[in-house]
């Protein structure tokens, strides 16, 4: 009974499958299988360029191209699968992939797969194809990966990054060459502006020769200062004219002292002479004045 017990296999673990290391290892292989999807999901989010179509430039990526290591539409992937030779191609929602499929993809992406089988693509005489025109696209990846219209060599792509790279970290050489003329803004003559004369700065007035002067007998400078306004000359007065000699007049009519203008305060018009009042016989008779 012991054998026979031990030989029918139906305690735990005994059946191919059916023990819990078994169970135990296929829990594994989806935890690593979920952790290499999650990888490839997020190829997507990491570059901007793979958020695009590799083949019609159409946004919404849903498959990768495992045979060049580009993100392609859901149309684009079928006419993948038609080229010669056919590319492999998966979802990247619906299938699992391998560390090698995940370490291939990452290595590449759209940007990189652009530089080898667009290296000499220009965009002024070739379009990418509509993907509502299958035969379009069809014709297009022909001239593409068949005919490899527009390849570049890998080799030649990574001396053409490197000579890229060594452009940018490489500093700037300083040229001995003389700097030119300096930009000049709006309004801006270039000429620095004169220097004003200050309010407390002496005003530079020009030098005039030294002049003699007649009475102090030697030479002095003219003044700096503006000439004093002359005053408005006043007439000069006519000379005093002497009295007439004085004769005695026993006359009762006027007599004439003086005809000065000054002398009673009259005008100064010599063409109208002055006299004084008469006196008539009030006058005292003077006595001869003696020869």
């Amino acid at each position: 009974m012991a054998a026979g017990s031990g030989g029918t296999g139906t305690g735990p673990g005994a059946g191919p499958g059916g023990g819990p290391g078994t169970r135990r290892g296929s829990a594994d292989r989806d935890a690593e299988a979920e952790v290499w999807c999650r990888r490839v999901r997020e190829l997507v989010s990491a570059d901007p360029a793979n958020r695009l179509c590799f083949e019609c430039g159409q946004r919404g990526v849903t498959y990768v191209d495992i045979s060049v290591g580009s993100l392609v539409c859901t149309g684009c992937s079928g006419a993948l699968r038609g080229l010669n030779p056919p590319h492999r191609v998966k979802s990247i929602s619906m299938t699992t992939f391998s560390e090698a499929e995940v370490l291939f993809l990452q290595a590449h992406g759209n940007e990189a797969c652009r530089r080898v089988w667009l290296g000499t693509f220009d965009p002024r005489t070739s379009l990418l194809p509509d993907s509502r025109d299958p035969q379009k696209v069809k014709e297009f990846l022909q001239e593409k990966y068949e005919k490899k219209r527009w390849y570049v060599p890998p080799e030649q792509v990574k001396e053409q990054v490197k000579e890229q790279v060594k452009e940018q970290v490489k500093p700037p050489q300083s040229t001995s060459a003389e700097p030119g003329p300096p930009h000049l803004l709006h309004g801006d003559t270039g000429m620095l502006p004169e220097p004003q004369p200050s309010l407390l700065s002496p005003v530079s007035m020009p030098l005039e020769p030294a002049l003699e002067h007649p009475r102090l007998g030697g030479l002095c400078l003219p003044s700096t200062s503006p000439p004093a306004p002359q005053a408005t000359p006043t007439p000069s007065l006519p000379p005093w004219p002497p009295d007439p000699p004085r004769t005695p007049s026993r006359s009762t009519g006027p007599v004439l002292l003086s005809t000065h203008p000054l002398f009673l305060g009259a005008s100064p018009a010599p063409s109208r002479p002055m006299v004084c009042l008469s006196l008539g016989s009030a006058l005292p008779k003077l006595p001869p004045t003696p020869s």
